[in-house]
């Protein structure tokens, strides 16, 4: 299946209180478990933050970092200023991802890739935030191969009679709009990173690390 591009933005309230809702926090408790097994200090870049969500969840189980949080969209983060409620540690950025240009220690995105129409600008932005040891930490879904496979995904991780109809679109887009795991390995030549492909609850994601 060919990619269908998305919106790069959320900017519609609606839509956006539906992402906040529909993603239940153990979704991102297993993937802070998963991959981050070591202490994390120093300053940390998050590109995408969307309600901030994983990022309280980062701040209060690393005590020793500070996170500057990025995404394009004034209503996201509006949304995440209500999440975070503290932003002791955390400091809430409106910019759009080609715009970056600030360096860290640690480098995380979480589904926001497949938004991104050129993902060149993506990972020209990530060797800029790269200082010589950053650890970088990129997760996306993996964009299946053909339609009856997209439903049988969301399907299996929303069932059939999920209650928001938009909620539910916007998981399709996205699938349509993501990556394959051979497009990420092609993109990330010369980033010395590892690709793998990790399934959860029924949705395959593409995992780019270098710890």
């Amino acid at each position: 299946m060919n990619r269908i591009l998305e919106p790069e933005i959320m900017f519609d309230e609606i839509q956006c209180l539906q992402f906040y809702n529909g993603v239940p926090n153990f979704v991102y408790y297993e993937k802070l478990n998963l991959f981050f097994n070591d202490e994390l200090k120093g300053t940390v870049g998050e590109l995408g933050c969307g309600p901030a969500v994983f990022t309280k969840m980062l701040r209060d189980k690393y005590p020793l970092i500070e996170i500057d949080a990025y995404d394009g969209s004034e209503t996201m983060l509006k949304l995440a200023k209500h999440h975070i409620g503290d932003l002791d540690r955390i400091t809430l950025v409106q910019k759009m991802i080609g715009n970056i240009d600030k360096k860290y220690d640690t480098i995380i995105s979480l589904n926001t890739l497949h938004h991104i129409h050129d993902p060149n600008i993506f990972w020209n932005t990530v060797k800029r935030m790269s200082k010589q040891n950053s650890k970088i930490f990129i997760i996306d879904l993996v964009r299946p191969q053909d339609e009856n496979s997209v439903e049988e995904i969301v399907n299996q991780s929303l069932g059939i009679n999920f209650e928001s109809d938009l909620f539910r679109q916007d998981f399709i887009n996205s699938l349509k709009a993501a990556f394959t795991k051979e497009e990420v390995e092609e993109q990330v030549k010369g980033l010395d990173c590892s690709v793998t492909v990790s399934q959860y609850l029924g949705v395959e994601n593409v995992v780019i690390t270098n710890f």
